[in-house]
């Protein structure tokens, strides 16, 4: 079962809670074997204690990438769209998920 952690911006830690539990159920909705997550940035030393395969920024939160590798330098880091994050678009964030894993 692949890890999927969605890093999220200090002021709006529930909303990413929120896409994370979109994306869980679009991907149990396709029996897509992933646990997804939301961690906020503030909380990265828990990243490596994690041991994510995917870590998925939302929009603003790019600019952490560095320190993110830091905690997890083996995962995957991708950039969620921000429409698909605005509008918590959970069957295309898992479409882009999928695309990941399978290349």
């Amino acid at each position: 079962m692949k890890k999927v952690i969605l890093i999220a911006t200090k002021n709006k830690p529930e909303y990413a809670a929120m896409v994370a539990e979109k994306i869980q159920s679009a991907a149990d909705a396709e029996n897509f074997p992933c646990e997804v997550s939301a961690l906020s940035i503030v909380d990265l030393n828990l990243l490596q204690k994690l041991q994510a395969d995917l870590i998925l920024f939302v929009p603003p939160r790019f600019r952490e990438l560095d320190r993110v590798r830091r905690y997890c330098p083996n995962a995957v880091i991708d950039i969620i769209g921000m429409k698909d994050y605005a509008f918590m678009d959970g069957k295309n964030i898992l479409s882009q998920v999928r695309k990941i894993f399978s290349e």
